[in-house]
């Protein structure tokens, strides 16, 4: 089952190239269980969505295909956080933009001067500049990990 396991770089790059596409700003992103649900607004709109793994897939695919060169902030922002919650081992991920940055809070390891080798539910805001500055591989081709 490990090589099924969803790498959120790669899984909120595609969910950054779809709201992007679409206009939207002011994203949500909640980890369901089986895939993600998003809310953004487009034109003082509000728009839900929920995508499963195989709906992201395909986006990434047809995202790759199209835009392989083509990332704006959001998106690059977005797979910086995936790949740094990815390093922090984490599951049942929330990603909110914000004014001053992006707000995650997902359950992990913490990462504080205890070592504390339990798993809890952890909240980090994280500035624009923070996130700029987080080390990011180039963009996947497959929401699946090692096809990438």
């Amino acid at each position: 089952m490990e090589s099924d396991k969803i790498d959120y770089y790669v899984t909120l790059d595609a969910i950054g190239l779809y709201v992007e596409h679409r206009g939207g700003a002011d994203l949500l992103v909640v980890e369901l269980d089986g895939g993600f649900a998003l809310t953004y607004v487009v034109d003082a709109v509000q728009t839900y969505v929920a995508l499963d793994v195989d709906e992201l897939e395909a986006l990434r695919q047809e995202a790759a295909k199209r835009h392989r060169a083509r990332r704006g902030r959001l998106c690059s922002h977005l797979r910086s956080l995936g790949q740094y919650l990815d390093g922090r081992q984490a599951a049942s991920v929330i990603v909110q933009e914000r004014s001053m940055g992006y707000s995650i809070e997902f359950t992990g390891f913490a990462n504080d001067e205890y070592d504390t080798p339990e798993l809890s539910r952890i909240y980090e805001q994280l500035s624009h500049k923070f996130v700029q500055k987080l080390p990011t591989r180039k963009p996947p081709l497959s929401l699946r990990s090692g096809n990438g």
